[in-house]
């Protein structure tokens, strides 16, 4: 199994990572930039092989929250790092 784990900037991971995010102005508009850039990283990562897609936010992001779990994400675990609580989503690639 072939892990693509996006994380916050500058946390260390044990799998391959990259950064999303979303700059605040745009996350206002609502027009699917979230859900738009979620699908071209899932396309991204069946194309390199991945298997899984690890994703995780800060638990104060309930947009984000939502934009995984309306997207087939589900919740693993919840952590904190940094003074900041953490939850994990996970999804299987086709």
């Amino acid at each position: 199994m072939r892990n693509w784990w996006t994380s916050p900037a500058g946390r260390p991971n044990d799998a391959q990572g990259v950064d999303v995010m979303i700059i605040r102005s745009y996350r206002k508009k609502r027009r699917g930039l979230g859900r738009q850039m979620l699908s071209a990283l899932e396309e991204a990562a069946k194309a390199k092989g991945y298997t899984t897609l690890i994703l995780d936010t800060t638990s104060s992001q309930t947009p984000a929250q939502t934009l995984f779990e309306r997207n087939g994400y589900k919740e693993t675990k919840r952590t904190h790092w940094k003074g900041r609580g953490l939850i994990y989503y996970a999804k299987e690639l086709p």
